[in-house]
Formats: C-alpha cells, structure tokens, sequence
C-alpha cells in the first residue's frame, strides 16, 4: 500500500507526541495526521480548505462527550468521578515525566499498570516507561 508509511521517532520526538496525544486526547495515529497536516499548512503545501477539512477530521477525540449525562447509579457515578480524576492525575504526570526522577516513575508506571484498560492516559504513561 503505497499511502502507508511507518516512522521510526527519536526518543525526544515520541516523548512530545505521546504529550500531544495526552492533551488532545487523540490517538496515535489521529494525533500524528494532525500534525502533518498542520506542517502541510504551515509550508503552504495545501489549501486553507483542504487544511480544515482535515484538521477536523485529525483533531477528534478518542471519547466524544456526548450522551454521556444518562441515567447512572450513584456508584457509577462516583466511579467515573473517580477516572476522571485519574485522568487528570495521569495528565499530570505526562508533562511532569522529564522532570523527576526514577523512583517517582516507578511509582507512577505501577499506578498506570492498574488503569490501563480504563483510563487511555494510563496507557501513555506506560508507553513512556517503555524507554526507561
């Protein structure tokens, strides 16, 4: 297939792009597009119309917001207050990773080990630790 491409990211760059697909909530592949697309722009290599057709498009999130206030019982909205706190928590963490040591990563990457499935944070902050 001619229209896929597979890169090999320095260590520095995967690191950022794990970060942007943390603060934009995009997955891998949607948060990579979205900024080619952005460069693509930015070099005037494609229109402002083809820019926002696909900046759209890349700039999705993994979850939409949307239907989610139904009707829930208290534990399961004390639960879901309880992931979105660990969103947060692991957000967080993302862009504090450079800056601590590796005691405070082992600490995190254990925690991370215990969200994976339910929070997508979680998930980066392993990916992260992959390199340690």
């Amino acid at each position: 297939m001619e229209h896929v491409v597979k890169i090999c990211l320095a260590p520095e760059i995967r690191s950022a792009l794990i970060k942007y697909m943390a603060k934009h909530d995009l997955d891998k592949q949607y948060a990579i597009l979205h900024l080619l697309t952005k460069a693509l722009f930015t070099e005037q290599l494609i229109s402002r119309e083809v820019y926002e057709v696909y900046s759209y498009r890349y700039s999705r999130k993994l979850v939409q917001d949307q239907h989610i206030e139904q009707i829930m019982t208290k534990e399961q909205r004390e639960y879901t207050q309880i992931l979105e706190k660990k969103m947060r928590q692991f957000s967080l963490v993302l862009e504090q990773w450079d800056i601590h040591g590796s005691e405070w990563r082992k600490k995190w990457l254990a925690e991370a080990e215990k969200w994976k499935d339910e929070v997508p944070n979680a998930k980066l902050i392993l990916a992260l630790g992959e390199k340690i």
